[in-house]
């Protein structure tokens, strides 16, 4: 998942945003809906206000089925955080 963190990194730059205000190692924790807190794997904050906040996940292994299941149940949760 490094790899496309990174490419999403690059992505933003070219749009004109600084590397400032992109965070995937640190200060990755938003407020959240259901929970008190919510770690994120890619933000954009600029001047206080969110701009992306990304949660990468891998649709790989034997229970295919099972994975994805569980992976949209997570999309919804978050989605529903935001």
């Amino acid at each position: 998942m490094n790899g496309f963190i990174e490419l999403l990194t690059k992505l933003v730059i070219e749009a004109g945003i600084g590397a400032s205000h992109i965070y995937y190692r640190d200060s990755l924790e938003l407020p959240g809906y259901f929970r008190p807190s919510k770690r994120w794997d890619f933000l954009v904050v600029v001047k206080n206000q969110l701009v992306a906040a990304l949660e990468s996940k891998s649709q790989v292994g034997p229970s295919f089925g099972n994975n994805f299941n569980n992976r949209t149940e997570e999309a919804m949760g978050c989605a529903l955080d935001l």
